[in-house]
């Protein structure tokens, strides 16, 4: 992780424990061939897609493209992340042109296309019609999605269908990621992804009775995320357990995650595909607290149009 990052350095699985199943998933090994996470802001996903990208670099070279939702967000992946993690993996003197003299190598390292031995990485903006009509490629990582239109604007369609379209040629090879924070039940395509398939969840023990259960904020149930006030200011937040009803506190979070297992929760004809929902009460500690996130619900309710945002954000759920 470069030094711009929350906890750079070596990439730790335990703070993330979560990140695991969806990166193995991805193995040429794995029977999974496409999977789809719907999720809250601040989970740290986004290095579970590089550590993928890093493996068909520099472990088992294949040709890779990145979609983002946008050019600039593209861009900022392309110079802040992924720059750095090709240094980290000692692969910087593999990138360049497969072809050619040695003097013409810096044709195949330009910003958003990077030859190795074995492949090429092509990132692009989902809006980046002629970018998504690039050669057949194996490895497909997508996102954001919801952040773009759902349709390319030169009439071709879907984006992401375009996109998909690429792997084709792979078969049952092809490896296919797509994850984003969602919009609205009508719109969102996440959403709509994530209900073809098996919709799993993150369950966790609870660190005092034991019993598995979703983190969920359900602020109306009989438990979810709670806050001790004193003087009308937060003095403590919590989290009561869905069993026991006992308050479960911040600290006690990276032990729960680490005992954690995804679950499917629907049943899908499809058994190459898999969805996933997290939120962000998952965040890993060092993160987003809940402290923090319930002043944001908080927050959120002041405003006018908080509550679509917050429910985006950090329900990771889309907005009705």
């Amino acid at each position: 992780m470069p030094s711009n990052s929350p906890f750079p350095g070596p990439v730790r699985n335990d703070r993330t424990p979560y990140a695991v199943e969806i990166m193995d998933n991805m193995s040429p090994h794995a029977p999974v061939i496409q999977q789809w996470i719907m999720k809250g802001a601040q989970i740290g996903l986004t290095y579970a897609a590089e550590n993928v990208v890093a493996y068909w670099i520099d472990a088992n070279p294949a040709e890779v493209l990145v979609v983002s939702a946008s050019q600039d967000l593209i861009e900022t992946w392309a110079t802040k992340r992924l720059e750095p993690m090709i240094d980290s993996i000692g692969m910087r003197d593999k990138i360049g042109t497969q072809t050619g003299p040695s003097r013409s190598r810096r044709l195949g390292d330009k910003v958003f296309v990077k030859e190795y031995p074995g492949g090429t990485l092509n990132m692009a903006s989902a809006q980046s019609a002629s970018s998504l009509r690039s050669d057949s490629k194996r490895i497909l990582i997508l996102d954001e999605i919801d952040g773009a239109p759902r349709n390319l604007r030169t009439g071709e369609g879907n984006w992401i269908k375009v996109a998909v379209v690429r792997t084709n040629a792979w078969g049952s090879r092809k490896k296919i990621m797509g994850f984003s924070t969602p919009t609205t039940y009508q719109e969102s395509q996440i959403w709509q992804y994530y209900q073809a398939g098996d919709q799993r969840k993150y369950m966790v023990p609870c660190p005092l009775c034991g019993k598995m259960q979703q983190l969920e904020r359900n602020p109306d149930g009989n438990h979810g995320l709670r806050a001790d006030t004193e003087a009308g200011k937060i003095k403590t937040v919590y989290y009561l357990c869905e069993h026991c009803h006992d308050a479960i506190q911040h600290n006690q979070k990276s032990r729960m995650l680490r005992a954690g297992r995804w679950e499917p929760t629907a049943i899908t004809t499809h058994n190459a595909y898999r969805s996933y929902h997290i939120n962000s009460l998952y965040s890993p500690v060092g993160m987003l607290s809940w402290n923090e996130l319930y002043e944001k619900y908080l927050d959120a309710q002041e405003d006018p149009d908080g509550m679509r945002s917050f429910v985006n954000l950090y329900d990771g759920m889309p907005y009705r």
